[in-house]
């Protein structure tokens, strides 16, 4: 609408678009103060400056006031001013507070990151030394195992060389007898011996091929050797087994041919030397942690035994015994057993030697 009606425009101006405009510049202030921070006090400052001077610039005019003969329009022109320059603090000091906010980040992610990387760095040396010690104990195990391996391997060795050892001395005893038949043309004797023999000499060699055989085994092995070496003796030697309580032999392991050097020496330094009926028993028994085999004979006795030289062949130390122990020892040794033997001079009433007897232990634990 055009009008040239000043008065109409004078009011328009004066009771309509000035109210509204000082309503608005209100309402801005309003907002302004929900800004956070510090940024709205200059928002609040520099626009309450503008409204003050723009209401001065535009009611002193109309109400015929003056002040210090200034032009009204200067105070608009200095409101402007001002709340320029409080709004261009404001902003100087909302990018010094970003700055400053984004150095404190930098600083405190830089303080984080050493913080992180000392933190990294000190697992990387528990997982270094983590790894060292996980490696020298597989080192430490593996050279444990080489070590228990080749001392397996040695005391696998040890026990054949013994086992080799004691053989062929039995082994000669035994084509000693043969030999004493052929010289005395007992032939049939001889052929005999010889079938008796080969069986006990395949029973060996069977054995000798294995580390440990059961009980029932070594003991079926004795009695035939028993029964070849009787028959030097015109079969009178009575050999027994008594296992009176039943004991599962199978279940008991041994080094083979371990028993055979006791029942050679009973049969050759006690019975041999003894006159009339000649005993050899072997008596089975279990105590609570034990199987007991007891070897007993009605020979002489050691004491008179040492005394007697009766053939040459005896001159010689016998080294059955000497290698039986060291077999036991190395048996004991690899699977962890606890086998040992003694030997117990039996007497009468008159402290007169009626024989030896051999106690040989087995522990229940089996390798």
């Amino acid at each position: 609408m055009v009008t040239n009606n000043s008065s109409l425009f004078d009011n328009f101006y004066i009771y309509v678009f000035v109210p509204i405009l000082f309503l608005f510049a209100i309402y801005a202030l309003f907002r302004a103060c929900s800004i956070p921070g510090k940024l709205k006090y200059f928002f609040i400052m520099g626009g309450g400056f503008f409204i003050v001077l723009a209401m001065i610039a535009l009611f002193f005019p109309i109400m015929g006031w003056e002040l210090f003969a200034i032009n009204p329009f200067t105070f608009f022109y200095i409101g402007i001013f001002v709340e320029q320059f409080v709004f261009a603090l404001g902003l100087a000091y909302k990018v010094k507070e970003i700055n400053f906010t984004l150095l404190q980040k930098s600083i405190e992610n830089e303080q984080i990151k050493e913080e992180q990387n000392k933190i990294l760095e000190e697992k990387l040396k528990e997982k270094e030394i983590e790894n060292i010690s996980v490696m020298a104990k597989a080192e430490e195990e593996r050279v444990s195992r080489l070590k228990s391996k080749f001392e397996n391997e040695i005391h696998h060795l040890h026990l054949t060389s013994l086992q080799n050892q004691m053989n062929p001395h039995f082994i000669f005893n035994a084509l000693n007898s043969i030999k004493v038949f052929l010289i005395d043309n007992e032939k049939q004797k001889a052929v005999y011996f010889l079938n008796k023999f080969s069986k006990l000499i395949r029973s060996i060699l069977e054995s000798s091929n294995v580390e440990k055989i059961s009980l029932e085994e070594e003991l079926s092995i004795l009695a035939l050797y028993v029964s070849i070496e009787n028959i030097r003796f015109e079969e009178d030697i009575n050999f027994t087994i008594k296992n009176p309580e039943n004991i599962d032999l199978q279940s008991i392991w041994l080094p083979s041919m371990i028993l055979q050097p006791f029942v050679e020496n009973a049969i050759w330094h006690g019975l041999m030397l003894r006159k009339g009926k000649k005993h050899i028993d072997l008596i089975l028994s279990q105590s609570e942690n034990a199987v007991i085999l007891l070897i007993r004979d009605n020979g002489i006795g050691r004491e008179e035994s040492k005394q007697n030289i009766v053939r040459k062949s005896f001159e010689k130390k016998s080294i059955g015994l000497k290698i039986t122990q060291d077999r036991l020892n190395h048996f004991n040794q690899k699977y962890g057993c606890n086998y040992f033997f003694k030997i117990n001079d039996l007497e009468n009433e008159k402290n007169l030697a009626i024989g030896t007897e051999i106690e040989f232990v087995f522990c229940f634990k089996q390798p």
